[in-house]
């Protein structure tokens, strides 16, 4: 069991899921785009707690390695102006830092080596640096072959009604 509420981890993993699974799309806007919301907001919902918080990690240590909040506040002076200009600036960034950090194998493997440590201080069972990157792979190859199946069976439902 983790020891933080399921609202707290949604929206930081619902940032790792989505540009991890945005990556396959390209950046043409096509109805496939729509399909990642809505394959998102229901795997938030199927996740396990554990998987959650892995995703939520994920985007915790990439907001907190990056210099987009910091070049933010540079660029503008008030908490409140940094606070609006981050939503829309944040996801594109994610995006790229998450793909780039998740698809090298070194800043993966550092990665993992953070990120297991705090996994293990919220979660009751303890796991190794080696099984938390496993995990990690394991989730997200999972849910990138779901949502290209989804997104399979979109364009061929498109193809069948035209």
């Amino acid at each position: 069991m983790v020891s933080m509420h399921r609202r707290i981890l949604r929206n930081p993993a619902k940032a790792t899921l989505k540009a991890f699974l945005g990556q396959s799309l390209g950046s043409v806007i096509t109805p496939a785009h729509l399909l990642l919301d809505t394959f998102t907001e229901s795997m938030l919902n199927e996740l396990s707690d554990q998987a959650l918080l892995i995703f939520a990690l994920v985007a915790w240590h990439i907001d907190a390695t990056s210099d987009i909040r910091q070049l933010l506040i540079q660029q503008r002076h008030t908490p409140d102006q940094v606070r609006s200009e981050a939503p829309q600036i944040l996801p594109s960034a994610y995006h790229h830092l998450i793909t780039r950090s998740l698809e090298c194998s070194d800043k993966f493997n550092a990665m993992c080596g953070i990120l297991y440590e705090r996994y293990n201080e919220l979660v009751e069972v303890q796991v190794t640096r080696d099984i938390f990157a496993n995990e990690l792979q394991r989730l997200l190859g999972y849910l990138k072959y779901l949502f290209m199946y989804c997104v399979e069976s979109e364009l061929l439902s498109e193809l069948s009604q035209a």
